[in-house]
């Protein structure tokens, strides 16, 4: 199960219409957002660092404000957030 929707959470970054450089750096995803796709998702940080690929500090240092998601990442969890949306 685990393997299938960590394949379905690359599915949606590379079906993810490709955003334009300057509206990603409008769009930055801020801690709040990732912890409110992280929580709407049932997941904790390790879970979800794992399912998308980076690492458990990486999560945490995200939600706190520390660093910010590089593109890639942000693609991926604008995608999520969007999936999510439309649930």
């Amino acid at each position: 199960m685990a393997q299938l929707l960590h394949f379905g959470v690359w599915f949606i970054i590379f079906n993810c219409p490709k955003l334009p450089e300057n509206l990603l750096d409008q769009m930055r995803m801020d801690a709040e957002r990732i912890r409110q796709i992280r929580q709407r998702m049932q997941l904790t940080q390790e879970d979800f660092a794992h399912l998308i690929g980076v690492t458990f500090s990486t999560v945490n240092r995200w939600e706190n404000g520390k660093s910010s998601p590089n593109r890639i990442a942000a693609r991926l969890l604008f995608g999520l957030e969007k999936k999510l949306k439309q649930q």
